[in-house]
């Protein structure tokens, strides 16, 4: 069930005050904003369930979409497949060829660069006629 997490009125005070929290949950590093809207969390660290000036309350999660709340998960989720084992043989790696081949040389291919065509030129008088002066 999620729980839903704000700070006290005494931090809040006229609305604009907020309680940053860091903790760590199954290895990994969470720093969280808490303000006038409140967060809702997958589980409830002992760090923000012990501090005296955020409020916890375990909502179900119905509660949670009628506010319009969001779950932040902050729980991994595991895979529960596991992997396909790997050969020992697929761990070694290819022979190298000792002798290389000395007819194998590095080549070098260049294109011919093609000219661009000219631009041409716009007029405003027409072909044949000479412009007036």
């Amino acid at each position: 069930m999620p729980w839903k997490v704000r700070p006290t009125q005494e931090v809040l005070g006229d609305g604009a005050g907020t309680r940053r929290r860091s903790f760590d949950v199954d290895g990994t590093h969470h720093t969280i904003e808490f303000g006038k809207e409140p967060v809702y969390l997958d589980v409830l660290p002992p760090e923000i369930e012990q501090d005296p000036h955020l409020l916890t309350k375990e909502v179900t999660e119905e509660e949670m979409v009628a506010t319009g709340g969001v779950l932040t998960r902050l729980k991994a989720e595991r895979v529960q497949d596991p992997m396909a084992p790997i050969a020992a043989s697929d761990l070694e790696p290819e022979p190298i060829d000792p002798e290389p081949d000395p007819d194998l040389k590095a080549e070098r291919i260049q294109e011919e660069a093609v000219a661009p065509e000219p631009a041409i030129a716009a007029s405003t008088a027409s072909p044949g006629k000479p412009r007036k002066k």
